[in-house]
């Protein structure tokens, strides 16, 4: 888009919501619509459906994959169900009025997420040192490989931000040694070519 064809001063308020917009989209936006402010909300259809407000005024303040603060009650856990330490990466539990109560007719599936009053919303993240959420994926899209974790999200993002690549899925395969292999299929921007090395060096 041409942004600098159109007269963009009137636009005040930005609006984006649902999954992780990344710093570097953030970015964009505030250079294109430099008065304007980013009111970012993370949540799902469970919580009708914000979870974490974000605001971003200005360029050199943003913070990659955090998703603010939270207005529900929010824990973040590891497999055992106990509550981990600032940093530390687990599942983000909520609790409140805004927390549907049931799936409905699929009780099943309600007894699957809903566990001593707290929803559990599949997504893994940490606490920073802000009191902000930083969202590292999906635990459905947790990729085992090694007995280490690797999130599909978060490896995604990483291979974005090589200049040659235009668009990247990573995903899990059965692998008979490590349990799960790592696979990334890229699409690089038109006239590039890459090495496999070379795409493996920037993920290092």
């Amino acid at each position: 888009v041409e942004f600098d064809k159109y007269d963009r001063s009137s636009v005040m308020i930005l609006v984006t919501g649902g999954g992780v917009n990344p710093a570097k989209m953030k970015e964009r936006m505030l250079k294109y619509f430099p008065g304007a402010i980013i009111w970012d909300i993370f949540g799902q259809t469970e919580m009708t459906p914000a979870a974490t407000f974000r605001f971003d005024t200005a360029r050199g303040e943003l913070k990659d994959r955090s998703v603010g603060r939270p207005i529900q009650e929010t824990r973040i856990v590891n497999e055992k169900g106990e509550d981990v330490k600032p940093g530390e990466i687990g599942e983000i539990l909520y609790r409140g009025g805004a927390v549907m109560k049931e799936y409905y007719k699929d009780a099943g599936k309600t007894s699957g997420v809903m566990k001593g009053g707290w929803f559990h919303s599949g997504d893994f993240g940490h606490i920073d040192e802000d009191g902000e959420i930083r969202l590292v994926g999906r635990g459905s899209e947790c990729i085992n490989t090694g007995g280490e974790k690797v999130y599909a999200d978060e490896l995604e993002h990483i291979l974005d931000e090589h200049p040659k690549i235009e668009r990247v899925c990573v995903f899990g395969v059965p692998d008979e040694t490590w349990g799960e292999a790592i696979r990334a299929v890229l699409q690089l921007k038109e006239g590039e070519s890459a090495r496999e090395e070379e795409i493996r060096d920037w993920c290092r």
